[in-house]
């Protein structure tokens, strides 16, 4: 699994550095349309964590230990009573129009 870990950030950084400032404005491919490098780059990087955590959670199972994330199992209506869930909710919604205008691409 380390060895997989190690060879994509690898992969990874070895692309980035082969990059020159003339690349930047280029549009690239990036699923399913193209676009420009740093929005590819910005869409990308929150994706990140997500993988670092399954990885996570394969190696917790490997090790045998519980595979829960964050609480033991049978547990969850004893942890969603902690006083932190009992909290009043604020949801708040950014206007379109405000995502839009940091995303040129779209």
């Amino acid at each position: 699994m380390r060895e997989a870990w190690e060879k994509g950030w690898k992969c990874l950084l070895d692309s980035l550095d082969q990059l020159k400032p003339a690349d930047l404005p280029a549009v690239i491919s990036s699923a399913t349309r193209g676009k420009r490098f740093w929005t590819a780059v910005q869409r990308s990087w929150p994706h990140y964590p997500h993988h670092c955590g399954q990885i996570i959670f394969q190696a917790k199972i490997l090790k045998g230990m519980p595979s829960s994330r964050c609480h033991p199992k049978g547990n969850s209506a004893k942890f969603n009573r902690r006083e932190k869930f009992n909290q009043k909710k604020e949801i708040r919604i950014l206007p379109t129009e405000l995502i839009w205008k940091f995303d040129p691409d779209h």
